[in-house]
């Protein structure tokens, strides 16, 4: 009896783990995509004094003929992400939490199915996907979602895009 309590014990305390890795990785996206959305709402505010200082050293300038659209295609694909990221921690949690469930009712047994097997495999490149859509969604937000702009024009295109792809 006490050798199940403690198994009881030490699968309750995996599942409570496994619980707060999702809520908090649920929870920092949703609070990233609230501040960055915010900083989205501002952005003309604060790109105003930028404006002013170009058109003032160079009253023809058009920022190369490109505008700052790509600003905004940054910000929207960087909202995109973090509602990507942070919904797939939900699902993953809940669709784990399901296959647990169904694995402790039949007595802990798997099975070495193709399909389970093909299914484990889709996990992982799921995981996968979700860590590089992660990774680089922080680096977008690290030049983008801040008070001043951190990289060139073709570095924030080059990122938008790849978070775009990813």
């Amino acid at each position: 009896h006490a050798m199940h309590s403690a198994r009881v014990a030490a699968q309750k305390s995996r599942d409570m783990s496994r619980f707060l890795h999702h809520y908090t990785r649920w929870e920092a996206h949703g609070a990233s995509r609230a501040l960055e959305s915010e900083m989205k709402r501002n952005l003309v505010q604060r790109l105003t004094p930028v404006f002013q200082s170009v058109l003032e050293l160079a009253p023809h300038e058009t920022f190369q003929g490109m505008g700052l659209g790509f600003i905004h295609s940054a910000f929207y694909e960087l909202l995109e992400c973090r509602s990507v990221l942070q919904y797939s921690y939900g699902l993953l949690y809940m669709k784990y939490e399901d296959r647990q469930k169904r694995k402790r009712s039949h007595g802990g047994r798997t099975t070495t199915s193709g399909r389970s097997r093909r299914m484990r495999s889709l996990d992982r490149q799921l995981e996968q996907l979700q860590s590089e859509l992660e990774l680089l969604t922080e680096q977008l937000s690290d030049i983008v979602a801040r008070n001043h702009l951190r990289a060139s024009h073709e570095q924030i295109v080059f990122l938008t895009r790849a978070a775009y792809e990813k």
